[in-house]
């Protein structure tokens, strides 16, 4: 058994303590716990204040999209629809045009930038699990590999931003962030309303210290390769095959102090980064022999819910394919097809852009490459 010790860094300020125990010959068990402070980046601190639109959706009867002071939306026909009614009146729409108040977009005005009194981030975290390599002897068993880890993450102060469309349902309760429907709840004093029209102006984007954030959840690879000749097939060459599982256990975050914990494990919604999958999958196969090389890759977006809604993105496959070719020791050849089905990225809306969210799903199609690598 092992026991490492990390000194904290001046650059990440990391205190990290990591056990190893070599069970059996090819086995490994391991474990750490780490403490982590990231101070807040320059962008964050001093990035400019800009006028922007976010998008807030459009108000249904079944969802939570859109201003929830619209007399369309699931919020005003709800249960707690005398209390959304009230809080709307408190925020400035009048008594007199609250009955038939509608938003008639689907973005609203705001502000985004940076905040010169963020915090530093506090992280606590831990992981166990286990590493294999095989020590078999036959060739059909010896080139095996895998590993497989538990994580569990707990971030305080944690720098980010409330979103235009989740500052609108945490002020009128989507998720119980404002059960006494309070004006002065923090989500609601996030964003203002013109006094003439009732519509959400300065919506306040900017970056700040929310509560805390928790997640965790396991990652799993296996790696396996075979040479065709060792195991008395035909000379035909080698093959690798690579699976990476990701599972997301659990992905919540508070915004406010004292307030809910809102999980978004396998939800999307219009904020860049704010994709939870369930489930990751990655998996390539590639061939070579001698010069010569070949590979497909799958690449698998899990099925996610849209946020605060029952909008349904069903899962999404990209298959790719490469091949390569040394020609001698200084210049290679490689070439190959990206998305070779030409599958359209999922759309929802809001979206992050355009629609759909071009950090998760392909927003370009099939498309091709070929390079050519010297050495001189």
């Amino acid at each position: 058994m092992a026991i490492r010790t990390t000194a904290p860094s001046a650059a990440w300020r990391l205190i990290r303590r990591d056990v190893e125990w070599g069970v059996v010959d090819g086995l490994r068990l391991r474990g750490g716990a780490n403490r982590a402070v990231r101070a807040p980046s320059i962008g964050e601190l001093y990035a400019p204040t800009n006028t922007s639109f976010p998008s807030v959706g459009t108000p249904s009867a079944a969802g939570l999209s859109g201003d929830p002071c619209d007399i369309r939306s699931s919020y005003r026909n709800g249960t707690n629809a005398a209390q959304v009614r009230a809080l709307c009146i408190a925020q400035g729409i009048s008594a007199a045009s609250v009955d038939s108040y509608q938003f008639g977009n689907n973005q609203v005005s705001g502000i985004t930038g940076g905040n010169v009194n963020l915090e530093e981030e506090t992280a606590d975290t831990w992981s166990v699990g286990a590493v294999y390599q095989s020590r078999f002897q036959n060739a059909w068993l010896s080139g095996i590999s895998a590993s497989i880890d538990y994580y569990n993450i707990e971030i305080t102060n944690v720098i980010g931003t409330v979103g235009a469309a989740a500052q609108l349902q945490g002020c009128y309760n989507a998720q119980g962030q404002n059960p006494t429907y309070d004006a002065t709840n923090g989500y609601c004093q996030l964003f203002q309303r013109d006094p003439l029209t009732g519509n959400v102006v300065q919506a306040r984007e900017l970056n700040q210290n929310l509560a805390t954030l928790k997640t965790s959840g396991i990652d799993a690879q296996v790696d396996y390769r075979i040479d065709a000749a060792d195991v008395g097939l035909p000379d035909i060459g080698a093959f690798n095959v690579n699976v990476v599982v990701g599972w997301l256990e659990n992905w919540e975050r508070q915004d406010t102090a004292g307030g809910p914990f809102i999980n978004r494990t396998g939800t999307i919604d219009s904020v860049f980064g704010n994709t939870f999958p369930e489930w990751k999958l990655l998996t390539s196969v590639n061939w070579s022999k001698g010069p010569f090389g070949a590979g497909v890759r799958w690449r698998r977006v899990g099925e996610m819910t849209q946020f605060g809604t029952t909008n349904v993105l069903e899962p999404l496959h990209y298959f790719d394919v490469n091949a390569s070719w040394s020609i001698n020791d200084a210049v290679a050849l490689r070439a190959g097809v990206n998305n070779v089905g030409d599958e359209s990225p999922r759309v929802y809306s809001p979206g992050v852009q355009a629609n759909t969210d071009p950090s998760t799903y392909d927003v370009l199609g099939r498309r091709y490459y070929v390079g050519l690598t010297a050495k001189f």
